[in-house]
């Protein structure tokens, strides 16, 4: 850490904590808030790591560093506490005294001495440059290492993956991100669309994205059988091709009426649920398969579609509830 600027000892903000009888581990955070408002804080927005901060809200630059953009109190706190690693970290007096600052200073110092990041602070117009969250920045921003899905990550015996085609609003991809954590889901397969680790996709997911295998792919490598070509969820054990593995059951979601109706479809077996965006529904890729199911969602009244994440919530609630 850098030290020190000038902080006055009679500011109202001195001891974070006012209770004469703190516990140890409040005085403790009060230690922890007092070393963090005596460092010299970053003024400058050619400060390289304002510059590599502000870089990343670019895709092109979050995949060239392996670094994605966290930007509030809740979704830090949940990364740290789930074991990802952070590598960067600003924040201003404003995040230290918001309603969870005490626990994100407890976090940040705990494992601060187990990884190697570093953390400064900064004001809040700085934060305000780098932060994507024009309407209420929080004052804290922080670059993770983004989470690449290995060969050797297990998926359950009974895998339910949903794969998004060609989602490309946010707030979507980040709401069916999140549902699928929450209902279970073993992984989420991207094919085009919008970025997953864009920041307004990670804060409509509330980060769940961290805690979810993500797999970014294309239908050519999904669908192939070939050892040089083999996706990710080939390697994964899920197979597509009748050759290899056992075939899951795939289901593509579709407002054709003559389709299965979805809570006819039987979600108890491995199998897919294919999700495509509200307006050009899924890709011929995904229609030409030769074991895909269509599924839809009656309507009660005349309707022409349910969006993307509302579709997904239903269907997802089933298949919870028939895995239960």
């Amino acid at each position: 850490m850098i030290l020190s600027s000038k902080w006055s000892r009679d500011t109202p903000s001195h001891r974070f904590m006012s209770s004469v009888d703190r516990s140890d581990s409040e005085a403790l955070i009060d230690e922890y808030v007092e070393e963090l408002i005596m460092m010299d804080p970053i003024v400058s927005t050619d400060n390289s790591k304002v510059k590599l901060l502000k870089s990343l809200q670019l895709k092109k630059n979050r995949d060239k560093a392996g670094l994605i953009l966290l930007e509030n109190h809740r979704h830090i706190i949940d990364a740290l506490q789930n074991g990802n690693k952070m590598k960067h970290v600003l924040l201003s007096e404003k995040a230290i005294y918001a309603p969870l600052g005490a626990q994100l200073v407890d976090r940040l110092m705990t494992h601060h001495k187990e990884q190697d990041f570093s953390i400064d602070m900064t004001n809040d117009a700085i934060i305000s440059k780098i932060s994507e969250d024009v309407v209420t920045p929080q004052g804290v921003v922080a670059a993770f290492e983004r989470p690449i899905p290995q060969q050797s990550d297990p998926l359950s015996k009974n895998p339910l993956i949903v794969v998004l085609d060609n989602i490309s609003d946010p707030g979507n991809m980040g709401t069916i991100v999140r549902t699928s954590y929450g209902l279970g889901v073993d992984s989420v397969v991207m094919i085009g669309g919008c970025d997953p680790w864009s920041s307004k996709v990670v804060r409509s997911a509330m980060g769940m994205g961290l805690n979810l295998p993500i797999v970014e792919q294309n239908w050519k490598t999904l669908l192939s059988n070939e050892n040089e070509e083999k996706s990710m969820m080939n390697k994964m054990g899920i197979s597509f091709s009748r050759e290899e593995g056992d075939k899951p059951e795939v289901f593509i979601a579709d407002g054709d009426e003559s389709a299965i109706p979805y809570f006819e479809a039987d979600f108890t077996k491995p199998c897919v649920l294919i999700i495509g965006s509200e307006a050009n529904g899924v890709s011929e890729q995904a229609l030409k398969m030769e074991n895909a199911k269509k599924i839809y969602i009656p309507a009660t009244r005349k309707l022409e579609s349910f969006n993307a994440a509302m579709a997904s919530a239903i269907l997802l609630g089933e298949a919870s509830r028939q895995r239960r």
